[in-house]
């Protein structure tokens, strides 16, 4: 196996589908016991601020899988691939961030 294929591998296996499945589970099936430290009392909404925390999973999810896809086909440099994750990792930050902003009881 290429090294682009390993990483693609790695990627999918530790990043895709860990965000996937989090993101699903919070989004779609409100399990917001997920969320470690999650308080409903916290949040002026906390239906809406886990549907936006799960969203933010999934967007980030599918920019892995599609890194990895383009680093499996080779059209991507390993190079590349760390300047590419870097803004992808803050989307779930940015959405923490987000909720608190517009969800949080102050």
């Amino acid at each position: 196996m290429s090294e682009s294929t390993v990483a693609s591998l790695f990627l999918i296996a530790f990043g895709v589908l860990p965000c996937f499945l989090s993101g699903y589970f919070m989004a779609i099936n409100q399990k917001r016991g997920l969320i470690s430290l999650w308080n409903d009392k916290w949040f002026t909404n906390p239906e809406k601020a886990a549907n936006y925390l799960g969203w933010s999973l999934l967007l980030t999810a599918s920019l892995l899988l599609t890194t990895a896809v383009l680093l499996y086909l080779q059209l991507i440099s390993n190079l590349l691939v760390p300047n590419i994750l870097v803004p992808i990792l803050f989307i779930p930050v940015c959405g923490v961030i987000g909720i608190k902003i517009k969800y949080g009881k102050n």
